[in-house]
């Protein structure tokens, strides 16, 4: 009966150690675009000369060229920021945090 006791006293401990461990805060790395107030004018410039630019008889649809400039605006004209983001154990938002690196 020791031997069933002290089994059984290990499988709770497992369990209790394992359970803990799922419990832990999970943390993101994401890196970002961060775009000052005084870009958007710039930013905008570019968005309609890239749309101007474009061919407007390709097969490419214009929502598509507009997504595309835009990304491309954010990625000349915005600076890249890193970001920590902080979620509970049940991936709810907890807090997002700027590294600066």
């Amino acid at each position: 009966m020791n031997k069933l006791k002290r089994s059984t006293f290990l499988l709770a401990v497992s369990l209790t150690a394992l359970l803990s461990a799922g419990c832990n805060d999970k943390v993101l790395f994401k890196t970002e675009y961060d775009c000052d107030k005084g870009v958007a004018q710039k930013k905008s410039g570019f968005i309609l000369q890239c749309l101007s630019n474009a061919n407007p008889r390709s097969d490419e649809e214009p929502e598509d060229w507009i997504l595309y400039c835009e990304d491309m605006a954010k990625r000349t004209f915005c600076a890249t920021v890193e970001y920590k983001y902080t979620y509970a154990f049940n991936w709810q938002f907890i807090a997002k945090e700027k590294l600066n690196r």
